[in-house]
């Protein structure tokens, strides 16, 4: 009934208040809850609440009168024990929804009556004090602590809050103070009730009491669900906006309990805490209360426990440490930079960073080498963390997110010269913390980004100034050119340089190489086309690095050289050694020039080759060149660098230019064989004599060649392409280079070869000739007894068959072909029965390489049937089932390649090596016996595939 009419008789008012107290009430127990059931106490929630929302607005006010107040503090009361004792969470719930609307607190009215409020607070203030301590037994019981209850319990405690000590409240009391005065002469019981006056004494002492509380409520709120942390902000926000004046004791720890809500899991809770930071921000930018002084004091004392957080705490922890320092530095804003103005609080606050961003340089990771394959994508997705980082006291990104997100507001609001003057210090004199400090430098830096509209024309110039100085330092010699694994140009050095430096140094210096790459590309990305000008001096470095044998120095210089690009406007790293290819070509022929004083350069080289593309030729061209002359001026010991950038080049120019494909001529088996009729064979005769008498003709005597007509000059073969005549200078250095006693520079001079003339077989009166010259020296590799060397003298000489074809190929039968029947005879008995470990060695590798190409190759030779023998003698054995299994598969392939070429060949040196004679016969003793008859092997199953193969095919 009460909801669907309107109270406005106070004695109707009053006489259902008092009945519906009485329902649940014990005499007994001082007018305690009585032991009735759990329908008739929520019965009794439920009706209070209606009659309080029926109530006009002149009757709550009298109900808050003093002359009320004892039937008011029994209903607190009644309230209070059914929320903190009871164990249904519904009746929990409505008690203390029920207590809020008895606070007057969102009835009809009272949002935007001064006066209503005014009796609202004084009525709660003598209350406020039992309901902060019920509700926090409420909050931390974990019984019932759901999330429902705590969020209600939060919500009630901060609207009685805010009634009774909202700043806007209090000033509005003490306005009202004079007329209260006059209110105190009262009679009967109202006189003997105690009155609350909410002086500035009695604020001072609330909140010093609602302080112990809040300290012990704050840390369980911050593990709580989700509802209940939502609720915790609207109770935080209530003391730190509505209450900040009376309530300023209690900023500290519930902007700690924001401050670490801020950064939560749940998306709402976080972009909620956010906005409560921002509102306390904006109201300190225009406050000079001591509440600024709190959060400094407490931000000294948070930078102090760090230390003991970071060596001993979870990563839990210390992620709610950072967090912590995060919002501090959010709230603080402009006054950031005031407070690192003090020494000791900047250095404190750098000190936490280094230690907490310490890195673990013990892993054996961070040496890993460059793979073999030298392909690099510009349209790979980049950024500035290209690489894993390994951190000493933490594994959890979050961590380092947050770190950033730290040095992020120190850039925008704080001093950045003075950070980075004061960085760039640590940086030069501590060569412990001088990872850590270029890790922060760079991340402050990046801040700079944010800040342009705010900074002036004379500091932008002092911005320009500082990062270009601070570009040179990173690329000088001392901080550039540290030792790396791998990174130098001669083994032996390698051996040398492991044996001086341990693992943690040769890592730290791999660290440290990509910190400096990520900081280059980051003031490329604040500089962006201002940066232009600063390529002359830093794309040489990076192009250095790119060609690192580390792999993480190499993957963060390509980052490094994508972010310059792009931030001078160009689309690709291709397009940007284009359009700066006249002082890149400078500073690289000045260099080859004094190589032995400039030993990066060959790194150099090659990082620019496999960094460009087919329209930068005319660059490559004139760096190849001036590459070779450095060649021909250094002993065969120190060829090797030079060999390795020839390599590069020769590989990327194969890639850009490949030749074009041969028109395929029909095979000898495909090309139906006829013999030519009489007529044919003397028509043939007579050309061929009339071709012959010509040739005669033409050997006339010098002075005949003034005869020749004008025209015949424009008959003069057109000049080969430039790359091809940069590839010809290259063959022609490997042709003595390959007598090397070093088996790296032989191995250097196969693979340049194998790539070379592959661009050059286009061109046959240059392929020709070079072909003739290199052959010669090839054929010794395959006389030694490294079998390495040998397997890659074989991919040469299928290289040069590809390019030349029939002009090697009885060279090929002479002299290579004897060669290699020899090995695999040699090598048949020792392969045979051998378990894995003989997988592994070289032998087997060169009789597996062997056995994989001889059958392709003898194709491309197009060899006949007197000329198969050989080979077929020496494959077929090696389908016995008791070689590696590899080797049987091998020569099965092999055999079927060579019954391509020669099918019956094939078949009776199969049917010579696996059948057996049952018995010999002869007609007479005079004759030599043969057998009568021969049964074949069928126990090994590679002879059947290929006997079943030569009869389908």
């Amino acid at each position: 009934m009460l909801p669907e009419v309107r109270v406005s008789s106070w004695e109707v008012f009053s006489d259902l208040f008092l009945r519906l107290l009485v329902v649940v009430s014990s005499v007994k127990d001082g007018l305690g809850v009585s032991s009735t059931s759990e329908e008739v106490k929520l019965a009794f929630v439920k009706g209070l609440r209606s009659l309080l929302e029926s109530a006009d607005t002149s009757i709550l006010t009298q109900m808050l009168d003093i002359e009320f107040r004892l039937c008011l503090g029994h209903a607190v009361t009644i309230l209070l024990s059914l929320a903190e004792k009871e164990r249904n969470r519904t009746l929990q719930v409505s008690a203390m929804q029920c207590l809020e609307k008895l606070a007057c607190h969102g009835l009809r009215g009272s949002s935007s009556d001064e006066h209503m409020h005014l009796c609202s607070g004084n009525a709660f203030a003598g209350f406020l004090p039992g309901i902060s301590i019920a509700l926090t037994h409420v909050i931390l019981n974990t019984e019932n602590r759901s999330q429902k209850t705590a969020a209600v319990a939060l919500n009630t405690w901060a609207c009685v809050m805010e009634e009774v000590l909202s700043d806007q409240h209090l000033q509005y009391y003490k306005q009202k103070a004079a007329l209260q005065e006059a209110d105190q002469n009262l009679s009967g019981a109202a006189s003997r009730v105690p009155r609350i006056q909410r002086t500035d004494d009695w604020v001072k002492s609330t909140a010093e009491k609602l302080s112990i509380l809040v300290h012990r409520v704050c840390p369980c709120l911050a593990s709580c669900e989700p509802k209940t942390k939502m609720a915790a902000l609207d109770w935080a926000r209530v003391s730190l906006i509505s209450c900040k004046r009376s309530l300023e004791t209690l900023a500290s720890p519930l902007l700690q309990l924001t401050l670490t809500l801020s950064s939560d899991d749940d998306q709402e809770v976080a972009a909620k805490s956010s906005s409560l930071l921002d509102e306390v921000a904006e109201q300190m930018a225009h406050d000079t209360s001591s509440l600024i002084e709190i959060l400094e004091e407490d931000f000294y004392k948070a930078l102090g426990k760090c230390p003991h957080v970071i060596w001993t705490g979870s990563d839990d922890e210390k992620l709610s440490l950072v967090k912590l320092l995060s919002g501090y530095l959010t709230i603080f804003r402009t006054k950031v930079a005031k407070i690192l103005v003090s020494t000791s609080v900047c250095q404190r606050l750098l000190n936490v960073l280094f230690l907490l961003t310490e890195f673990e340089t013990g892993s054996m990771n961070l040496l890993a080498e460059q793979p073999a394959s030298l392909d690099f994508s510009d349209t790979t997705e980049y950024g500035l963390k290209s690489y894993h980082r390994q951190f000493k006291h933490f594994a959890d990104v979050r961590i380092f997110k947050e770190f950033s997100t730290v040095c992020r507001l120190l850039g925008c609001y704080g001093d950045v010269m003075l950070l980075t003057d004061v960085l760039h210090q640590k940086i030069q004199e501590s060569a412990t913390q001088r990872k850590q400090a270029i890790l922060v430098l760079n991340n402050v830096l990046l801040a700079f980004r944010d800040r342009k509209s705010d900074i002036s024309e004379s500091d932008e110039t002092d911005r320009m100034s500082y990062l270009r100085s601070l570009l040179e330092y990173y690329i000088s010699a001392e901080m550039w050119n540290l030792p790396l694994h791998g990174e130098t140009e001669f083994d032996s050095s390698a051996e040398t340089r492991l044996a001086i430096f341990s693992i943690d140094k040769v890592n730290s210096n791999v660290l440290q190489n990509c910190l400096l790459l990520e900081g280059v590309a980051t003031i490329a990305l604040l500089l962006e086309a201002k940066f232009q000008p600063l390529l002359r001096v830093s794309l040489c470095p990076l192009l250095e690095k790119a060609d690192s044998q580390n792999h993480l120095v190499s993957q963060t210089a390509c980052t490094a050289l994508l972010c310059v690009s792009r931030s001078c406007g160009y689309g690709s790293i291709s397009e940007l050694i284009r359009q700066n290819a006249d002082y890149i070509a400078d500073s690289l022929l000045f260099k080859l020039k004094h190589a032995s004083r400039h030993p990066e350069v060959p790194h150099i080289v090659q990082a620019l080759t496999k960094h460009s593309s087919c329209d930068a030729i005319g660059l490559i061209q004139d760096v190849g060149y001036e590459v070779l002359n450095a060649l021909d001026f250094c002993h065969n010991e120190n060829a090797l660098p030079f060999l390795r950038t020839l390599g590069c080049i020769v590989l990327y120019v194969n890639r850009w230019f490949p030749p074009e494909p041969k028109q395929n001529q029909p095979s000898l088996e495909d090309t139906p064989k006829r013999e030519p009729s009489f007529a044919e064979f003397v028509e043939d005769f007579h050309r061929c004599k009339q071709v012959s008498e010509n040739l005669e003709d033409s050997e006339e005597p010098a002075d005949a060649e003034e005869d020749v007509p004008e025209d015949a000059g424009q008959t003069k073969k057109p000049e080969a392409p430039g790359h091809v005549r940069l590839l010809v200078q290259v063959l022609r250095r490997c042709i003595h280079l390959q007598s090397s006693s070093n088996i790296w520079v032989q191995t250097a001079v196969l693979s340049i070869i194998c790539h070379a003339v592959v661009p050059v077989s286009g061109c046959e009166d240059e392929v020709l000739p070079m072909v003739h010259l290199l052959w010669k020296p090839l054929v010794n590799r395959f006389q030694g007894d490294n079998c390495t060397l040998s397997i890659k003298a074989f991919e040469t000489l299928t290289s040069l068959v590809d390019a030349s074809g029939d002009f090697i190929r009885q060279r090929t039968l002479k002299e290579v072909w004897p060669k290699l029947a020899a090995f695999l005879v040699s090598q048949h008995s020792v392969s045979r029965n051998k378990g894995k470990a003989y997988e592994i060695t070289a032998a087997f590798k060169y009789q597996l390489v062997l056995l994989r190409g001889l059958g392709p190759l003898s194709r491309k030779l197009k060899i006949d049937e007197k000329d198969i023998a050989l080979l077929a003698s020496v494959v077929v054995p090696y389908m016995d089932l008791s070689q590696p299994k590899e080797l049987q598969s091998a020569a099965v392939g092999c055999t079927e390649e060579l019954a391509r070429c020669s099918p019956d060949s094939v078949w009776f040196f199969l049917m010579k090596t696996y059948c057996s004679c049952q018995h010999s016969w002869s007609p007479s003793s005079l004759l030599r016996p043969v057998p009568f008859s021969q049964v074949l092997n069928l126990s090994n199953k590679n002879v059947s595939h290929v006997l079943n193969y030569l009869t389908s095919s």
